[in-house]
């Protein structure tokens, strides 16, 4: 809650005290902290999409298989920098790529060993950084979509080698992947090269090696500045075959290129997969929920909510019919902890589904949507046993007030 209140405050050029306190009476400040939440937390969900983060992985719990190399940093203080965040990682190892979305809270940072890694993790969790404790975690497995090198590609060449694409003849498409699929690389293909000049391009680092045998893929990491990327000095080789790897390894140590001694060793870096190579190998994702209409049924809402509190955030994205939050029993003030805001439309509700499921708090409690059944009711909810009893007590207290 701080760090958000930090962000909202930069960004809409506020007074932290003003935005933290409630001016008058239709302005609360719960709702306030529950939007600005909700805008950050989207922002930041697009961003890592653009940079080949898989949201999916982060869908299926704990007992997913883990990463030995990607960590994920939470906790950080907002403004958090890139160069903050490697200079802090870099002193274990080599850093592979740095991840920090806007605002800088939590960040993804990739090395290159998982021995590197591992010692990284044991010796900064919980270690103070600006005096905040470091939450670390390993990150899924399949935390990520791309490497690298495409991570830091520019959404607008993106868009340009679809466009590109998309205007080529069909049949030479088809050709062109099937030219792809027919020649993979083996396992434990890939060097890792170190201390590349900075002028070194990417095919040279692939000519360089190609005399011993074919290369299938060169990257050189780089890292974003102001000037467009720049090379971070070091890179990676796949070879076709690994008898081809582990050869270079022996031949071309201690190699020049470009005036720069290179340092080579083997890598546990492997090469993307073809889309439908990756898919049917990927563990499947978590079932989506089906939209059944404009009603959303709103679970974990704190007690101290109101109807105007959920009628306020619902409200943002669309028109909205009806906001019902059943009580414990007739006549009581006591809510049940669940509530139902239908839309005048199902484009209005699958837009505020979309936005509010992924983190929105409301007085510390996370909001909790499901779609809600045409029939909704605090039956189905609570279930027909618990409804059974209710109405056996009320049976059994007015029986007794009769007699």
């Amino acid at each position: 809650p701080n760090a958000v209140a930090d962000i909202m405050t930069k960004k809409f050029e506020v007074n932290k005290l003003d935005l933290l306190t409630q001016s008058n009476k239709k302005d609360n400040v719960a709702v306030r902290m529950a939007l600005g939440e909700t805008q950050i937390v989207n922002e930041v969900r697009q961003f890592l999409v653009r940079n080949m983060v898989s949201l999916d992985s982060f869908s299926r719990g704990h007992d997913c298989p883990r990463s030995k190399t990607v960590i994920l940093v939470k906790n950080l203080p907002a403004e958090t920098t890139e160069g903050e965040i490697m200079q802090l990682f870099s002193k274990f190892g080599l850093v592979n790529r740095v991840i920090l979305p806007p605002y800088g809270v939590t960040a993804i940072i990739e090395m290159q060993e998982p021995n590197e890694a591992k010692f990284a993790f044991k010796k900064l969790a919980y270690t103070n950084f600006k005096h905040y404790p470091l939450y670390l975690e390993w990150a899924p497995e399949d935390v990520f979509d791309g490497n690298a090198s495409n991570a830091e590609l520019p959404l607008v060449d993106t868009l340009s080698n679809l466009k590109t694409t998309s205007q080529e003849p069909p049949k030479k498409i088809a050709e062109n992947e099937n030219e792809e699929e027919t020649e993979l690389p083996e396992d434990d293909t890939t060097i890792f090269v170190k201390n590349l000049n900075f002028q070194t391009e990417e095919s040279d680092l692939s000519d360089h090696f190609s005399k011993i045998g074919r290369v299938y893929k060169a990257t050189i990491a780089t890292k974003k500045s102001a000037n467009g990327l720049l090379s971070m000095g070091y890179g990676f080789v796949q070879f076709l075959s690994s008898k081809d790897a582990k050869e270079a390894i022996k031949r071309m140590q201690s190699s020049v290129l470009e005036g720069h001694t290179l340092e080579l060793k083997m890598s546990n870096r492997t090469v993307n997969k073809p889309a439908e190579t990756a898919s049917s190998t990927r563990k499947p994702k978590t079932k989506g929920q089906k939209q059944t209409g404009s009603k959303i049924c709103v679970k974990n809402i704190p007690f101290e909510a109101t109807e105007k509190d959920i009628q306020k955030i619902f409200g943002v994205y669309g028109q909205i019919k009806t906001v019902r939050l059943p009580k414990k029993l007739a006549g009581s003030s006591s809510f049940r902890g669940f509530g139902f805001v239908d839309f005048a439309t199902n484009e209005d509700a699958k837009r505020a589904f979309d936005v509010l499921s992924h983190s929105t708090h409301l007085y510390g409690r996370p909001l909790v949507l499901e779609w809600a059944k045409e029939s909704s009711s605090a039956e189905d909810l609570l279930g027909n046993n618990e409804v059974r009893q209710v109405g056996a007590k009320m049976a059994r207290y007015f029986g007794d007030s009769q007699s």
